[in-house]
């Protein structure tokens, strides 16, 4: 009887693993190179934080005067 063992994949045809791990570890550096590159670029394109508090009223917002506010109706869910 004769066994005929499965051949070892470095013993096989195909390209040699340096081939193939080699690039593939590149494209990979590459892509999280990326992907850190592009982030730190969309945050420095943002405007900085405002430090915590109460918001600033804007200039140009418009305000109902107190004496003329009409009262709202309560809110009912569902209609």
């Amino acid at each position: 009887m004769n066994v005929h063992p499965l051949p070892l994949a470095a013993e096989s045809g195909g390209p040699p693993l340096l081939v193939v791990i080699i690039p593939a570890l590149i494209i990979t550096a590459l892509l999280i190179a990326g992907f850190f590159w592009g982030s730190r670029r969309v945050l420095a394109r943002r405007p900085p934080r405002r430090p915590a508090g109460p918001p600033a009223a804007r200039a140009d917002s418009w305000e109902t005067p107190d004496g003329d506010a009409a009262p709202r109706p309560p809110h009912r869910p569902g209609g």
